[in-house]
């Protein structure tokens, strides 16, 4: 003989509203078609939980809401996952003197550049004199 596996609680059959009423699932049910038909007719379960919250006061959980809509079959379709595109990375070369290779970091300011000395709109040509050990030998 097996033993048989419990479902889990007993679902209660209504909710509470902040002032502590009861309402039943079915009244639930009414409101989300309501809502549906009015402003919320494009929301998902998660917006129609906090559309029955504010609107009529109740204290209902989304996962009961995603329940009561897959009952009704309200459910929207879920989002089709796109496809990703492949992150091109920068060739292994190897630079023998400057300005063979530009690269920019994704948050790379625009702003100026400043030298050691403090002048203002760095120009490539002074990268060999910053940096000596570009200059071809």
């Amino acid at each position: 003989m097996e033993p048989v596996k419990s479902e889990g609680r007993a679902i209660p059959g209504y909710s509470l509203k902040q002032d502590g009423t009861k309402v039943s699932d079915e009244q639930i049910k009414e409101w989300l078609m309501e809502g549906m038909e009015g402003e919320a007719y494009a929301y998902g379960y998660r917006k129609l939980t906090v559309f029955l919250r504010r609107t009529y006061g109740l204290c209902i959980n989304k996962k009961k809401v995603y329940r009561l809509c897959k009952e009704m079959d309200i459910l929207r379709p879920q989002r089709q996952k796109r496809d990703s595109y492949s992150k091109k990375l920068a060739r292994n070369r190897i630079i023998t003197g400057s300005n063979q290779l530009f690269e920019r970091d994704k948050y790379c300011s625009t702003a100026p550049l400043h030298n050691s000395i403090g002048e203002k709109g760095l120009s490539f040509a002074k990268w060999d004199e910053i940096i000596p050990s570009w200059t071809s030998s």
